[in-house]
């Protein structure tokens, strides 16, 4: 399950990558934006992934999730 937390952090990485290169600007003049960060807070551990499908292919199995935390600059709180 190693391998599950990694690719979560990498889709998380990307978000924050394509949000942070101005691909995502809005049209607001002036230096104020909108932020978003993307922080490591760790990961989970599980005996039984079961509440995580639908479909019960979890099952019974051990596994563990990362855990993003997301931080939001808005330009009116800044």
């Amino acid at each position: 399950m190693k391998n599950a937390g990694t690719k979560s952090i990498a889709v998380s990485a990307v978000v924050f990558l394509v949000l942070c290169s101005g691909a995502t600007r809005s049209s607001v003049a002036g230096p104020a934006e909108l932020r978003l960060y993307v922080l490591d807070c760790g990961h989970a551990s599980f005996k039984d992934m079961g509440g995580f499908s639908d479909t019960g292919e979890y099952d019974g199995k051990a596994g563990e999730i990362a855990v993003p935390c997301f931080l939001i600059r808005h330009p009116r709180s800044a």
